[in-house]
C-alpha cells in the first residue's frame, strides 16, 4: 500500500489530502529536443502524485517545434511552456526556478540518451 493511499483511507477528503502534501515544480530546459522533452513531459505527466505539481518547460531557442509539440499534451498537472532567445541551460534553469510555485524545485535534465518511458 502506498502513502498516498494510506492518507486518502485515513481522511476521505480529497482537498484536505492535497493540503497534506507538499508542492512540487519539476522545471526541464530544453534546446533542440523535441521528440525527447515530448516524450519526457508525457510520462511527467502520468505520475500520480495528490499534492499540487506543475510542470515548467523552458524552450531556450528551439526551433524544432518543441513549444507547438508540447502544447498537445493533455496533463492533470499544469504545464506551463516558456521560451526564450537561446542564452544556454543555466539560464533556462533559472528562469524555470523564478516561475515555480514550490520553494524547492527539481531540475530534470534531458538528453537523447536518457529514456523517461518504457
Amino acid at each position: 500500500m502506498t502513502l498516498a493511499t494510506e492518507i486518502r483511507k485515513h481522511s476521505g477528503n480529497r482537498a484536505a489530502d492535497r493540503a497534506k502534501w507538499p508542492s512540487f515544480s519539476i522545471v526541464v530546459p530544453t534546446y533542440q529536443r523535441r521528440d525527447v522533452v515530448f516524450e519526457a513531459v508525457r510520462a511527467l505527466c502520468r505520475l500520480e502524485y495528490d499534492g499540487k505539481l506543475e510542470i515548467i518547460v523552458v524552450v531556450d531557442g528551439s526551433t524544432d517545434g518543441t513549444s507547438e509539440a508540447l502544447a498537445t499534451i493533455k496533463s492533470p498537472y499544469e504545464v506551463t511552456v516558456v521560451e526564450q532567445p537561446n542564452r544556454g541551460s543555466s539560464d533556462a534553469r533559472n528562469r524555470g526556478a523564478a516561475l515555480a510555485i514550490s520553494l524547492c524545485p527539481a531540475f530534470s535534465r534531458i538528453c537523447q540518451t536518457c529514456r523517461f518511458c518504457a
